[in-house]
């Protein structure tokens, strides 16, 4: 089926766009700046302005919805301009689509919503469930409105099946809560907040991108779904597994009136307590495969513990996997996708063709520094993935694997970059952001360039 989606260059919509794809639909997605993403999804899509919207039903009738668009509760502190942006994010949003599907005239199926477990304000020790009443505070009274915005839906399109996804903290890898969670744990000041008793309810990243797909699959699913995982852990006791997996000691708990302090209102996140079980989900069967706490975070953040750090860029291509893995496998080629500015060029290679076992050395200038890279192709398989380690060069590890996915009618190549400064725990805090930065942007370049040679 075809599929709009809202909120699909984002962490969670980029996930569920790959699986959506992967189970053979068709995704449309909306977003405030096409330019800016065309070429950049990992996964085929069509990209539609929010302006263009209504001229696109008419032509290319959708009637399913996934509806992720908001912006982030966490991402600035909240000042009276910063709520309102939270909040007409959501119920604005959410009113003007419906509007637009109203005006176009195209009879709705499935209208499925995320919402968020704030909804519930914060509630002690109780254990809440989809039947438990709405709490108090600024994010309990977003929720209600967007949940209230949603319903409408029902007004217009009297056989819509809705469905509302109360969504907990995030877990996943490169975004989500961890990103700004784990650094404190990382480097050895973390701490619980507040008494550390508050209760934390959190989902894998994969088991909520497979609930909203299964919320679109089964024709049954209706209403409001917890969206966690079925046990959730004291703020303490988590705390306690990331400073374990990196092997440091918790501080002492930073009091809630500090907390207060440094976070204002939005304090009311990091000390709320919220109990929430997925009652509606396990009665209907929806099968948890992350449900151990302590295996997602080694999932996530193993290899943060030696202060490496680990990025991932996709991007899909509308061309046969050969087709793409061979321009890959040509190392000429790189010189074409790398920025100008490195001033890059492959000065050696130990075997005719790339195989396992090749040696590369290239030449490069960083910052005006002028640099020689050898890398070490260190396994080789074929239309499939290729893996380069550095045997010299900036890095003390530069962990480089490229994979290639048949998806659709294209192919998804993911780049997955694990790598380490010199100088430990010093190394990583003096330079991490810088050398962050540096590679984001060669990747972004990289992303461009290819996008533009495989129109």
């Amino acid at each position: 089926m075809r599929v709009l989606l809202t909120g699909g260059t984002g962490f969670l919509g980029r996930e569920l766009g790959k699986c959506l794809v992967r189970k053979g639909h068709q995704v449309t997605v909306v977003t405030r700046a096409p330019e800016k993403y065309k070429g950049q999804m990992p996964y085929p899509c069509e990209l539609v302005s929010w302006e263009n919207l209504l001229t696109y039903l008419k032509q290319t009738p959708v009637e399913n919805v996934i509806h992720l668009a908001g912006e982030s509760v966490a991402a600035k502190k909240w000042t009276s301009k910063v709520k309102q942006e939270i909040l007409d994010s959501r119920v604005l949003n959410t009113q003007k689509l419906l509007k637009i599907y109203e005006d176009s005239h195209v009879s709705l199926k499935k209208f499925i919503s995320a919402s968020a477990i704030g909804f519930y304000g914060d509630r002690g020790e109780e254990i809440l469930h989809e039947e438990s009443p709405a709490g108090t505070g600024f994010l309990a009274d977003v929720c209600q409105q967007w949940e209230s915005a949603v319903w409408k839906a029902k007004v217009v399109h009297s056989n819509v099946n809705v469905c509302i996804l109360r969504i907990g903290i995030v877990l996943g890898e490169n975004g989500g809560a961890l990103e700004q969670m784990a650094p404190p744990f990382q480097n050895g000041y973390g701490a619980p907040l507040g008494s550390g008793r508050q209760w934390m309810s959190w989902v894998h990243i994969q088991d909520l991108v497979k609930m909203f797909v299964w919320c679109l699959e089964n024709q049954k699913a209706e209403g409001v779904y917890n969206a966690v995982e079925p046990d959730s852990i004291r703020h303490f006791e988590f705390s306690k597994k990331l400073a374990d997996l990196f092997g440091k000691s918790l501080l002492m708990k930073v009091p809630a009136f500090m907390v207060k302090v440094l976070f204002g209102e939005m304090s009311t996140v990091l000390l709320a307590s919220q109990k929430v079980l997925p009652r509606k989900f396990l009665a209907e069967g929806f099968e948890f495969q992350h449900t151990s706490l302590g295996a997602t975070l080694k999932d996530v953040l193993d290899h943060l513990k030696n202060f490496e750090t680990k990025l991932v860029f996709e991007q899909w291509l509308p061309h046969p996997v050969e087709k793409v893995f061979s321009f890959y496998e040509n190392e000429q080629n790189l010189e074409q996708i790398t920025p100008p500015w490195l001033h890059f060029q492959v000065s050696k290679k130990s075997t005719a063709t790339l195989q396992a076992g090749t040696l590369l050395d290239y030449k490069l200038k960083l910052h005006g520094i002028p640099m020689h890279w050898k890398t070490l192709i260190e396994s080789f398989d074929k239309n499939k993935s290729f893996v380069d380690t550095q045997k010299k060069g900036p890095y003390k590890k530069w962990h480089h694997t490229h994979e290639f996915e048949t998806l659709a009618q294209g192919t998804l190549v993911r780049d997955t970059i694990k790598y380490k400064v010199a100088l430990g725990g010093v190394g990583y805090l003096a330079t991490h952001w810088a050398v962050h930065k540096d590679i984001k942007k060669i990747f972004q370049y990289r992303a461009q360039k290819i996008a533009s040679l495989f129109q």
